[in-house]
């Protein structure tokens, strides 16, 4: 059950993150302004990550009735992971499908793992 939890908030805060970061680049039309770094790729990423995953655990919250901690700490670690990488897929992604594309496979992905990760860990004590 929470397997599937961190998949389903991986791969949303994940397609967010670089879907907005992809729709938030924009190519200057008249005025020279500076190209924005990989930092600013990662803080966006977490800020849309974040925000995502939120509204996701309390939903899953209003559903199921499950430690509030437990879930926004399980969101805190695939946030911190899955928006830096969705941000970074977003900036440097050609199209804003390929980007929100990247975004959800790697999301799901690295929030599967990280959640495999955590269960063996607090399950040995």
């Amino acid at each position: 059950m929470i397997g599937r939890l961190c998949i389903r908030i991986g791969a949303l805060s994940g397609m967010a993150a670089g879907l907005a970061v992809a729709l938030a680049k924009a190519d200057p039309c008249c005025v020279a302004a500076p190209l924005p770094g990989p930092w600013d790729y990662v803080i966006a990423g977490w800020i849309t990550a974040g925000v995502v995953a939120l509204l996701t655990v309390l939903f899953q919250k209003l559903v199921m009735k499950q430690s509030l901690l437990l879930l926004l700490l399980l969101a805190a670690w695939i946030v911190l992971f899955v928006g830096a990488l969705g941000g970074l897929i977003g900036g440097f992604a050609p199209n804003w499908i390929i980007a929100m594309a990247a975004g959800l496979i790697f999301g799901a992905l690295l929030g599967w793992l990280l959640c495999w990760l955590c269960g063996r860990r607090w399950a040995r004590g």
